[in-house]
């Protein structure tokens, strides 16, 4: 009796250490059921030839595994009684079985109990398995009556899960079951055991996950959850950062947009706009223009003469200076004829002979009515 309850011991701690950590999914109230069908044999343990006493048991038993280590079974078996010879000859059974048994079952599934669960049934497991229950004795004792009884079970089961979908087991299932009220007190007495060996049919019915199984989920600590709950607001923020940087670089592009627009738009004015009537132009293949008060000479600003001048080694150029018609007479003449000599000096310093050029200050300029085109030197080529 004492082994029995340590056996049961151990199967609710099993059930325990599963629950604290579950790693699985499917393990509602109506997943995770089974059903069978078991045939065999049994035969009395000691003082008897196996096979001579061998008698047929047959039955059948519901199962639910509560995790992928423990599960219970409720089982109903019958043994058939023999008319001829055999283990009751003495003491006939009024019925065709002369005995029956309904026991509760612990199931302790040993592969996933030292092994991590892989996350479906493995092809082939063994289970530990130990209950107890009611027996019922058809044979008539000494006395001519029946008798009730209670009985124990301690075996294993070799199951094979079959197919794919692994929704059938196929079972080899030795045990020895014991009458546990043959003496008084009651005992675990071999005189009053019997083996039983049969094979065993099952189906596992489908589970909420829509497996016939378990299946294996990853399981996180609260230290974890809280990690990855920072990380996502980190990266959140991150994205919303971004965010505003896209908004920022989307306001500054509308704004070089507008500008563009606006630079477009007045050079599209500027192309369409009529250039001013004039009353006399001088006749020139190259005009530079000045600001106001300026007689500054940029290279760029004779380039396109000095190209035309270096291609043409004889050629010769005249250059006239003007001012516009603001300020005094003599300050213009002088800007005049600076404007002359600046345009003279870079050609120069580019590399023009100064006996090709002549520069000459022509005072102040009223060919056009727009001051700001009177602001020039006017250059004419002689070839």
């Amino acid at each position: 009796m004492k082994k029995f309850l340590v056996i049961m011991a151990m199967g609710a701690l099993t059930v325990a250490a599963q629950a604290a950590k579950p790693v699985v999914e499917g393990n509602k109230f109506f997943d995770n059921w089974a059903i069978g069908l078991n045939v065999g044999g049994t035969s009395p343990l000691l003082h008897s030839a196996f096979f001579p006493n061998t008698r047929l048991v047959t039955g059948i038993t519901l199962d639910k595994q509560i995790t992928p280590v423990y599960g219970l079974s409720f089982e109903g078996m019958g043994a058939i009684n023999p008319v001829l010879n055999g283990y009751n000859v003495n003491h006939p059974s009024h019925t065709a079985f002369d005995r029956l048994t309904v026991m509760g079952l612990n199931r302790v599934n040993l592969f996933n109990l030292f092994g991590a669960y892989k996350g479906k049934p493995r092809v082939f497991e063994i289970e530990a398995v130990a209950g107890l229950g009611w027996g019922h004795d058809f044979a008539c004792n000494d006395a001519g009556a029946v008798y009730n009884t209670m009985v124990t079970k301690v075996g294993a089961n070799l199951n094979f899960n079959a197919g794919k979908l692994k929704a059938w087991t196929i079972a080899i299932k030795p045990a020895l079951v014991y009458n546990m009220l043959g003496n008084t007190p009651a005992c675990f007495d071999g005189r009053d055991a019997a083996w039983e060996v049969t094979a065993g049919f099952g189906y596992h019915f489908k589970t909420s996950s829509g497996c016939h199984y378990f299946t294996k989920v990853k399981t996180y600590d609260q230290n974890e959850i809280d990690l990855l709950n920072a990380k996502i607001n980190s990266l959140q923020d991150q994205i919303v950062n971004k965010d505003n940087t896209i908004a920022a670089k989307d306001q500054n592009l509308a704004q070089v947009n507008d500008a563009l627009n606006k630079t477009m738009k007045e050079l599209e004015e500027c192309r369409n706009r009529e250039l001013p009537e004039a009353t006399t132009v001088n006749s020139s293949d190259f005009d530079i223009t000045f600001a106001q008060g300026s007689a500054v000479v940029a290279d760029r600003d004779v380039a396109k003469l000095f190209a035309k001048l270096q291609a043409n080694p004889n050629a010769t150029v005249v250059i006239d200076g003007y001012a516009s018609e603001e300020g005094s007479k003599a300050l213009n003449e002088k800007l005049a004829q600076k404007r002359a000599d600046n345009v003279k000096a870079a050609l120069v310093k580019m590399g023009i002979a100064a006996d090709r050029i002549t520069a000459q200050g022509q005072g102040i300029s009223t060919d056009y009515t727009e001051n700001a085109w009177n602001r020039r030197c006017v250059c004419t080529i002689n070839e």
